[in-house]
């Protein structure tokens, strides 16, 4: 059974169940986050991506403390690991 993705790439056991897990309860296994897009990372929720902080005027203040001005941090889903388990 395929695991629908909106990624272009497939990371680890390629977004499919192994079938020698099927129908094993309690049985797992990793799939690809789909919050990260398997990659572990997400766009910075501070300063939307752009690694900057402005104040209301519209002038830069300095770089983001949440993201080090990356615009990226960890994914909260997987933890930067870009994948996480489903339990079948």
């Amino acid at each position: 059974m395929a695991i629908e993705s909106f990624c272009p790439f497939e990371l680890g056991n390629g977004g499919y169940y192994g079938n020698s897990m099927v129908g094993n309860e309690g049985a797992s296994t990793w799939v690809e986050c789909e919050k990260c897009c398997g990659t572990g990372w997400m766009e910075c929720p501070e300063c939307e991506g752009e690694g900057k902080i402005w104040d209301e005027d519209g002038n830069i203040i300095g770089e983001c403390p949440e993201c080090n001005g990356s615009g990226e941090v960890e994914c909260d889903e997987c933890n930067g690991d870009g994948r996480v388990v489903v339990y079948l």
